[in-house]
């Protein structure tokens, strides 16, 4: 029964090249028409947006801001809020670059990436007895779709030198910081937000991009009051960032151990002196863990709490080492959040993306991927008002019927996944089983390409 839900996902994502919007979103409970016709359209002259703000500075607000500076967006006036009194605090670990690596390359931003980011290039999964699972070669089965110019767009990346590469190709003066939104208000000619201060931002715009995370305070404005709490999936995940050479591998390896209720990864983020060896252990966990979007570090016993689980799970003594020598060590609850029917408001002028819009589980490491594909649809789609969209709304809509089929897929997918993978007892026999027999006609490399590839 696994292989065929796991496999069937899968070939649902491949086959549909997510055209097959109402197949999809009826796994997340929406209706089977992504573009709703709006009841209140704001007029608007057939022409982009000149004046946006762009709430949140993390990869996915950096990203945007670049791309509508140089994607031809028709934005003449771009300013990034960040709540942070820093632009890149030590939080967070590494992230896999793919899909969102060849969007950052067509923005004209290869050569900086390459600088920053580790190669991947091989996957190899195992159980905790070392028994070989499945590998998988990943510049051999990477499509066209995941290159450019031929080079493989496949990297780990510490989230810090990222948003510090992209930071320096923004002008002088688009990010403020220290400038936490409390809310965004629609007037009747534009946008303002409120900061934690009561002070109204110094200048109106003509729209608001909402790139503040999962307690996103723009997504309020977009849903309304009353809206569901997120789920807790039963699934908690440490993190271990720790210095390289703690464990002898090659950097360009992800690593991967799979035992009774857990899963281990461990794979190398950035290079030079910023390179450090990161480590995730993903437990089944029925009692509610905190989901800790800020990712702030633990005391000791989170620590405790790490090596107890990797200890129960006869995990190797690398991963035991790894956590002992770690400068971070933080945990999260990975929670369920409702998918959105729209994006944006009625009006278009305040519209989300990454995961404000679409928070998904990290179990395919999509999340900044997709956020960045997200950033790039919008700036060129912004860029067609005029052209092949006469209005603002026009735009929006295409950017959300888009962007919604394949988000809300690799949600599924990413769910799945978790599930899958933190089974116990009986159900860890049969997910080792089931990962080998996928290994041996390739799957595991097919299902990490279809989640990859860019659609925008």
């Amino acid at each position: 029964i696994m292989l065929s839900t796991y496999v069937s996902v899968s070939k649902c994502f491949s086959q549909s090249g997510m055209k097959k919007e109402d197949i999809i979103l009826s796994k997340c409970n929406k209706s089977n028409q992504i573009v709703h016709k709006r009841e209140f359209q704001v007029l608007a002259k057939a022409s982009p947006p000149e004046r946006i703000a762009v709430v949140g500075a993390g990869p996915a607000g950096l990203s945007l801001a670049h791309a509508l500076l140089t994607q031809n967006s028709g934005a003449k006036h771009v300013k990034v809020y960040e709540q942070y009194g820093e632009l890149a605090p030590e939080v967070g670990g590494a992230l896999n670059i793919n899909g969102g690596a060849v969007m950052l390359a067509k923005m004209g931003l290869m050569k900086e990436l390459s600088e920053i980011g580790n190669p991947m290039k091989r996957v190899v999964a195992q159980d905790t007895s070392s028994d070989s699972l499945f590998s998988v070669d990943v510049p051999s089965v990477l499509p066209h779709e995941l290159k450019y110019c031929g080079q493989p767009c496949a990297f780990t990346v510490m989230r810090q030198d990222l948003q510090n590469m992209l930071q320096k190709q923004l002008p002088e003066g688009v990010i403020s910081l220290s400038s936490r939104v409390k809310e965004v208000v629609e007037t009747e000619t534009g946008v303002r937000m409120v900061f934690e201060n009561e002070e109204l931002s110094p200048e109106e715009y003509d729209l608001v991009v909402g790139c503040d995370g999962i307690r996103s305070k723009v997504r309020s404005l977009v849903t309304g009051e009353g809206e569901p709490n997120p789920v807790y999936s039963g699934i908690r995940v440490i993190f271990a960032i720790a210095p390289p050479g703690i464990y002898p591998k090659e950097s360009s390896d992800l690593l991967q151990w799979f035992g009774d209720g857990a899963y281990t990864l461990v794979y190398t983020g950035g290079v030079g002196e910023t390179q450090r060896d990161i480590m995730a252990v993903c437990v089944a966990d029925r009692f509610a863990v905190e989901e800790n979007p800020d990712w702030t570090s633990g005391a000791g016993e989170v620590e405790q709490r790490c090596l107890d689980a990797l200890t129960r799970t006869n995990m190797p003594q690398v991963c035991k080492d790894l956590c002992r020598g770690a400068e971070r060590v933080f945990e999260v609850g990975v929670y369920y959040h409702r998918s959105l029917d729209s994006w944006s408001t009625d009006s278009s002028r305040v519209v989300l993306l990454g995961d404000a819009a679409h928070a998904m589980p990290p179990f395919m490491g999509q999340g900044a991927n997709q956020a960045i594909q997200d950033s790039f649809c919008l700036a060129t789609s912004l860029g067609k008002i005029g052209k092949d969209f006469e209005t603002l709304g026009d735009a929006i809509n295409y950017y959300e019927s888009r962007r919604q089929p394949p988000t809300s897929a690799i949600m599924q997918v990413s769910r799945l996944n978790g599930f899958i993978e933190t089974q116990g007892g009986a159900g860890s026999v049969l997910r080792n089983l089931l990962f080998k027999t996928l290994g041996v006609v390739g799957i595991p490399g097919q299902i990490f390409v279809q989640n990859a590839v860019p659609r925008v």
